[in-house]
């Protein structure tokens, strides 16, 4: 009795990925760029299908694995970007802020980056990132549960983020000076308990030898990570203020028990960070807004390496934290991103009284700061009944503001 041969097992999945390609393409695409994306993906396969089908038995069996194995590679890691184009198009998404967001993520990109937002069945927001296959997409995905929800829009600046940190290839930027206050930590302040963990290693050994090297790698490369993610948090100040801070301690706050996550600072370190760079920019930080976040558990004590090399993580992050917030500045500042304007942000709240979407806003940034300013003003609407209902009016005045705001940068472009 004979098997399927390793061809055959790789042409019917590639033949079932492009019959589901197809049945995606009759879905109704709210803006072009989820289309883009999946045509994109649809060459990719119809060049895995042309060149498995000129496979002949005389092709050695190395060309063979080499062809079959770029083919099965792309089934796996383009199956979750398909499932993403698919949720993009559904109607839980709030696709009247996609135009503003697109503009945005073109801004900070610098180029003509294409957006496609998504609801994931995730409960933080994130980002897919470093998908060759489609270059120059930035994806987003938000809650299921939230991704009709404007207020949580600013999160958005975050995961933008983590699409500029790669374009603007910062992580080899920060990765070095990350590593030298690792390794000057380790030599100096904690040399005595680095050896005692680690013995049998000489300063030389961590600095030059592969095997040293190993000890405090993963620090090394959790490190970067926790750069990245503060950058991120950065630059979603930067974007849209106080709406930042409202919307990332809705979503994290909640969050007080369980481990940590090696590749974040832990809670309290990004809420003071939040503050700091919040202050420094001249914002209203939210009362209490610091309290609000508690420190998930750092690791048991018998894991005394990985504590040691976690608290080397945190000082090395904390140590770059002016440089990471000073590279979002330029970053937006650079692209010409105008900062949240605290008088368009009076004009828009003054329209939501009134129960009217706002007008020549300035920007995303204002519309959701004032969305949030209304919000969390007690007796904001004099009408009873208005007041009770206050979140799901305000959304409504939010989504309409940002399609106003949308035609109004498109008639100011056909205007140029």
């Amino acid at each position: 009795m004979r098997t399927l041969s390793l061809v055959e097992s790789v042409r019917q999945q590639v033949l079932r990925v492009q019959s589901e390609i197809d049945t995606l393409e009759a879905s109704e695409f709210p803006y072009d760029h989820s289309r883009f994306a999946l045509d994109d993906v649809r060459r990719i396969f119809e060049d895995h299908a042309t060149a498995l089908g000129s496979l002949t038995e005389d092709d050695s069996q190395s060309v063979v694995e080499l062809l079959c194995n770029a083919a099965f590679k792309d089934v796996r890691d383009l199956l979750p970007i398909l499932g993403f184009i698919l949720r993009s198009t559904n109607v839980r998404n709030a696709f009247e802020v996609w135009g503003p967001l697109w503009r945005l993520s073109c801004q900070v990109m610098g180029t003509k980056s294409k957006l496609l937002l998504s609801s994931e069945w995730e409960y933080s927001p994130y980002t897919f990132v470093g998908y060759e296959q489609l270059p120059g997409f930035v994806l987003i995905g938000f809650p299921a549960t939230e991704s009709a929800n404007p207020f949580l829009l600013p999160l958005a600046g975050h995961e933008l983020g983590h699409s500029v940190w790669g374009n603007a290839k910062l992580r080899s930027e920060f990765s070095p000076i990350m590593q030298d206050h690792i390794l000057k930590a380790i030599v100096t302040s904690k040399w005595s308990e680095f050896t005692e963990l680690f013995p049998g290693y000489t300063q030389q050994d961590i600095q030059c030898d592969s095997l040293g090297w190993q000890t405090w790698e993963p620090a090394s490369a959790w490190a970067v990570r926790q750069a990245e993610e503060s950058f991120c948090d950065f630059l979603g100040v930067r974007l849209f203020g106080e709406a930042f801070l409202h919307s990332s301690a809705y979503l994290l706050a909640p969050s007080r028990k369980g481990p940590r996550s090696y590749e974040y600072p832990n809670k309290r370190d990004r809420a003071s960070a939040l503050v700091a760079a919040a202050g420094r920019d001249g914002l209203a930080v939210p009362d209490g807004f610091g309290t609000m976040f508690h420190d998930l558990d750092e690791p048991p004590a018998e894991y005394e390496r990985t504590r040691l090399l976690l608290a080397l993580v945190d000082s090395a992050r904390r140590s770059i934290l002016l440089q990471l917030e000073a590279k979002a500045e330029s970053i937006t500042g650079s692209a010409g991103v105008p900062k949240r304007d605290p008088g368009k942000i009076g004009e828009c709240l003054a329209s939501f009284r009134l129960m009217i979407p706002a007008e020549q806003s300035g920007g995303l940034a204002n519309i959701l700061n004032a969305g949030w300013e209304a919000l969390l003003a007690p007796g904001f609407f004099t009408d009873v009944l208005q007041e009770k209902h206050k979140a799901d009016y305000l959304s409504e005045l939010i989504l309409k503001s940002a399609e106003i705001l949308e035609v109004e940068s498109r008639l100011a472009e056909v205007l140029c």
